[in-house]
């Protein structure tokens, strides 16, 4: 079954309408999560039977949903800078006492107004792709639909950013998805990172290298999942293609 999902949603995400499906059967039916495959790797970091997940870059609430679906007894607090998500995530806090969020764009300092753009392709919102500078989400588009994204046009929101350190919360994961602004988040969390030491679930799509070495500079080792094993692998440099790594501490 886990291998025939995996094929269902590669397939679904080659072309906007396939994205577009897949973000629908995902909403409605918890079958298809967790979405990301290296979810299944979380119960190998995030020990014990309650805890605090830290969602950065939650989207429609899709990570908060697949992480509840492997670890239930944790709480999510999730971060998310596009607006237009708000409605979806308020209606997933009014179904989910779990489930906390806060409509900002993580940065190294709060109440900063910013524009966040979000490809369009006809009348269908790639929000997984949306970014803070708009060369990063055209990037992310680039990669993810090369045929189709000289059709993509890119739809501009203001929204304000927000240093996480300010948030005043002890999450023991924290899971980062915000295309290319990962850096600059962790420089906005430092307080947080040396006193707790949480565990960390980063996306690596755009900006691998300096991932890496903020990541080192705060005393955190690399690790990818490898599902068919269930197991953490070392690793000592950025994938040549993107994906999610786990940093733990040293």
């Amino acid at each position: 079954m886990g291998r025939l999902k995996q094929v269902a949603v590669s397939t679904l995400e080659r072309h906007p309408y396939g994205y577009a499906v897949g973000l629908a059967i995902s909403e409605s039916h918890a079958l298809f999560l967790p979405h990301e495959p290296d979810f299944f790797g979380v119960p190998l970091v995030a020990h014990g039977g309650s805890g605090l997940f830290l969602d950065v870059g939650a989207n429609r609430g899709h990570s908060a949903l697949g992480f509840h679906k492997v670890m239930p007894g944790w709480r999510t607090f999730s971060v998310e800078a596009n607006p237009l998500h708000q409605a979806r995530l308020e209606h997933l806090k009014q179904r989910h006492p779990f489930f906390e969020y806060r409509i900002a764009a993580a940065d190294r300092e709060s109440g900063k107004p910013v524009t966040l753009w979000t490809p369009r392709y006809r009348k269908l919102y790639c929000h997984s792709a949306a970014a803070v500078e708009r060369v990063q989400a055209v990037r992310a588009i680039e990669i993810a639909f090369p045929r189709q994204a000289p059709y993509f046009d890119y739809v501009p929101c203001e929204t304000r950013t927000l240093a996480l350190d300010d948030l005043g919360i002890a999450p023991q994961l924290v899971k980062m998805d915000i295309q290319g602004k990962e850096v600059d988040a962790l420089r906005g969390f430092t307080r947080t990172i040396e006193r707790h030491r949480p565990s960390f679930l980063i996306e690596c799509n755009l900006d691998g290298d300096r991932i890496f070495d903020a990541m080192r500079a705060f005393r955190y080792v690399a690790f990818a999942y490898d599902r068919s094993r269930h197991r953490l692998d070392r690793v000592d440099r950025p994938p040549t293609e993107g994906r999610g790594l786990f940093f733990l501490p040293e």
